[in-house]
């Protein structure tokens, strides 16, 4: 029994050791202290990171450049100040990023893998690299693409990816062939993601409808929607109802006689506001939250069930850096291409007819009050306080409405 206890305890120690280090600074050096305030490794580096897997990453300043290495718990290194980058340990492994010679002495990345006991496992090719999650790596291998490594600097799978995502859950997202694909950790496709594909059927008729019997929607007229006693404007008005006002729709409409008002293409429609039953026009209702214009667009795909970003050109390339990726839950899709100095936004909405932006627009203030909606498309300029921002509204062949939004840093 004495010798297991003293076997554990042996075991122990160096964990509560390093656990109890915290690194401290002290006439513009860092070092380590323990819980008391004593310090236990000298302040003698430029920057410290906080200890994880026993081993901690640390700065040191050379000549002309900052390099990283590793210590453990002593003070002593594991590897010695080398890198441009290292990463704090996680499962014993970390990732490295260093400057070294080529063959004809030119200056070349050298990226890969770190281990807890000392080994460096540099993967061919590599520029860089995401971060380890749940034990894969992204890296950018140039013209290779991308590829997920395991903890032995090995492929998980065949890559070459054009841009992908951390795991989560076992499931990543992956651009391949200019498509969206979630994939598992064996690199097996699972699904599609196609933002332009409306998860809705597609309708034949001119213009769409997607509201349903019992269904409550919002009055879009911005000085009021007028409710008749009958379907058309030459029927007795009942009341008028305020924009942002929900109405409940009693009845499908008749979709044989179609209605035109300011460019605007629906049809009367039967509904109930306020205990009172009448026909409204349905080009002036919609399913769109009523957004504020300094709200952004990202509310109108509703509830966010998944969010990704996905890297595709890293480490100041100049073509897109990262893809912000939020998928609403039925409503939508926002994709945000993002470079150094610009940014596009594309906003996919289902279930929605493109007037309905429009009368959005309208207020917001970005379509004079006296605009006439023309066909199925629109471009709307506005200046912000640093930029020429230009939006473009579309809509697909598959009922997909499409918001593009450019914008400078």
């Amino acid at each position: 029994m004495r010798f297991i206890v003293s076997a554990l305890i042996f075991i122990i120690t160096p964990f509560l050791l390093y656990a109890e280090l915290t690194p401290v600074s002290k006439d513009g050096k860092w070092g380590y202290a323990d819980e008391k305030g004593v310090t236990v490794i000298p302040f003698q580096f430029k920057f410290a990171h906080s200890f994880s897997d026993g081993v901690a990453v640390v700065c040191t300043n050379y000549p002309g450049k900052e390099l990283w290495g590793v210590i453990d718990p002593k003070g002593d290194y594991v590897f010695l100040p080398q890198f441009s980058r290292v990463d704090d340990f996680t499962d014993d492994i970390s990732v490295f990023r260093a400057i070294v010679k080529s063959p004809d002495g030119k200056p070349m990345t050298e990226l890969g893998i770190l281990t807890k006991d000392g080994k460096k496992i540099v993967i061919p090719y590599a520029s860089w690299a995401g971060i380890f999650n749940e034990g894969l790596l992204s890296v950018f291998q140039g013209e290779k693409g991308w590829t997920y490594y395991n903890k032995k600097g090995k492929p998980a799978f065949p890559g070459g990816y054009k841009g992908v995502s951390s795991f989560k859950n076992g499931l990543a997202i992956v651009i391949k062939n200019s498509k969206y694909l979630m994939i598992d950790k064996k690199g097996k496709t699972v699904k599609k993601i196609d933002p332009l594909k409306s998860p809705y059927p597609k309708q034949s008729l001119n213009p769409p409808i997607y509201y349903k019997s019992g269904e409550s929607i919002k009055a879009f007229a911005l000085s009021g929607l007028l409710m008749r006693d009958g379907p058309g404007t030459n029927f007795q008005k009942l009341v008028k109802i305020p924009f942002g006002a929900k109405v409940k729709i009693l009845e499908n409409p008749d979709t044989s006689v179609k209605f035109i008002s300011e460019g605007i293409e629906g049809y009367w429609v039967r509904v109930e506001y306020l205990q009172t039953n009448g026909y409204v026009f349905d080009g002036y209702l919609s399913t769109l939250p009523i957004v504020k214009k300094d709200e952004g667009y990202s509310k109108m795909i509703g509830k966010v069930k998944e969010r990704w970003e996905i890297n595709v050109f890293p480490d100041g390339g100049e073509g897109t850096e990262m893809i912000y990726l939020s998928i609403g839950k039925n409503k939508g899709v926002m994709e945000v291409k993002a470079g150094w100095e610009w940014g596009t936004e594309y906003i996919y909405l289902y279930g929605i007819r493109p007037t309905e932006l429009f009368l959005l627009f309208r207020y917001w203030g970005l379509i004079k009050p006296d605009a006439v909606y023309r066909i199925e498309q629109m471009e709307i300029y506005y200046a912000s306080s640093d930029s020429q921002n230009k939006i473009r509204v579309t809509l697909n062949m598959d009922g997909t409405v499409i918001i593009k939004n450019n914008y400078g840093y």
